[in-house]
């Protein structure tokens, strides 16, 4: 009986032992299996689309213009190399891009892109980020606003789909339930083509997500300054493909790896980031 005991504990500790191993395995970096673990990207690579007027989170270096920079470009290039893949950019505004992952065209996409109900349809989220945002004006703020309800009967625009407009469009709404004017809306193809409409005199306000809004306001010579700055319910981080498990399960597994070994808490410090962080997750 008692050899029996001794033989049900050593396989409940070789089993736990298994698990732990695989745990461990996990916790790390396996490019070497990039074939074994990603057949197919292994062979094609992975198409990244990735908007370069975003900072401080995907951004054409100034200092070279053909180099991207950013917090999610150092993500997403830490996780391709920890996966083992190799990978390109295809570079664009915001719209574009998000069509251009919807379609398959694209297998991840970085810059700033939120989880939205009627996106997860046909895109998964690895999301690692709240979103806050700021209202950019002109310096001196000549409209004076000052609040969330200061906005209802302006006019703005920012880039169409995007994380401001998403809470443009949740503002305007909340000020029609009061019996307020709503928010006027100007599409643009991307944020500086929003403030230049602002520079011109031709909206309100732009908003913007409230670390770029920052640097901007503190650009040379800016001309805007931030009026207020709110945390939203937004989550964000890299879009993929929902019909393409491989390369869900890398941008995920990444994600977590880099979160265990402080290197996503380093990236954000990095970036002035780490008051939007959040536990990595799978949005579907």
């Amino acid at each position: 009986m008692l050899l029996k005991r001794v033989g049900v504990v050593a396989a409940l500790l070789l089993g736990f032992s298994l698990s732990m191993g695989c745990v461990a395995r996990a916790q790390q970096c396996e490019p070497q299996r990039v074939a074994e673990k990603y057949p197919q990207h292994a062979r094609t690579g992975v198409k990244i689309a990735a908007v370069t007027t975003s900072p401080p989170f995907a951004y054409a270096d100034p200092a070279n213009l053909d180099r991207l920079t950013g917090a999610e470009v150092e993500i997403i290039e830490a996780i391709m190399k920890c996966a083992g893949l190799n990978f390109t950019y295809v570079k664009g505004p915001f719209s574009t891009l998000l069509q251009s992952i919807m379609s398959g065209a694209t297998d991840v996409m970085i810059g700033n892109v939120n989880y939205r109900p009627e996106r997860a349809e046909t895109i998964d989220l690895v999301t690692y980020m709240r979103s806050g945002q700021s209202v950019l004006v002109p310096k001196g703020n000549p409209k004076k606003l000052l609040s969330l309800d200061d906005l209802c009967g302006t006019t703005e625009s920012s880039t169409v789909g995007g994380v401001s407009f998403a809470e443009v469009e949740k503002q305007s709404a909340a000020c029609k339930q009061r019996g307020r004017p709503p928010i006027t809306y100007i599409p643009a193809v991307d944020q500086e083509a929003a403030l230049r409409q602002l520079a011109n005199g031709r909206i309100d306000f732009v908003m913007d997500g409230a670390i770029t809004a920052k640097q901007r306001a503190m650009g040379h010579n800016s001309e805007f300054e931030i009026a207020f700055t709110i945390l939203t319910d937004l989550v964000i981080g890299p879009a993929v493909r929902k019909d393409d498990d491989e390369i869900r399960r890398a941008v995920l597994e990444g994600a977590h790896i880099l979160e265990r070994n402080g290197e996503l808490k380093t990236i954000f410090a990095k970036y002035g980031l780490e008051e939007f962080a959040q536990p990595v997750e799978l949005r579907k």
